[in-house]
């Protein structure tokens, strides 16, 4: 397979390479591959969670009170983490 690169595009991979990070460019396209894969089959699962969700039907209607909870619950689990750390 050939690739053709930019200018600037193949100027940093040879700076990936000589910064020691890389072994070869090969190494560093594959790298840049599998990220493109990883952020591809990420972009996959949330359209089809997206999906499910407007399949599920109407959520019906929130009063205040339940708003004020879920957030007061969500408050209070983010305090217990910070307080953890």
């Amino acid at each position: 397979m050939n690739v053709e690169l930019t200018a600037d595009q193949e100027a940093f991979v040879e700076k990936a390479v000589a910064s020691g990070r890389f072994a070869s460019a090969s190494a560093v396209l594959t790298e840049a591959v599998a990220l493109l894969a990883e952020r591809l089959d990420k972009h996959e699962r949330l359209k089809r969670d997206i999906e499910i969700g407007l399949e599920s039907g109407d959520g019906g209607e929130l009063d205040e009170n339940a708003i004020a909870d879920i957030k007061a619950r969500g408050r209070a689990r983010l305090a217990a983490k910070l307080a953890a750390e």
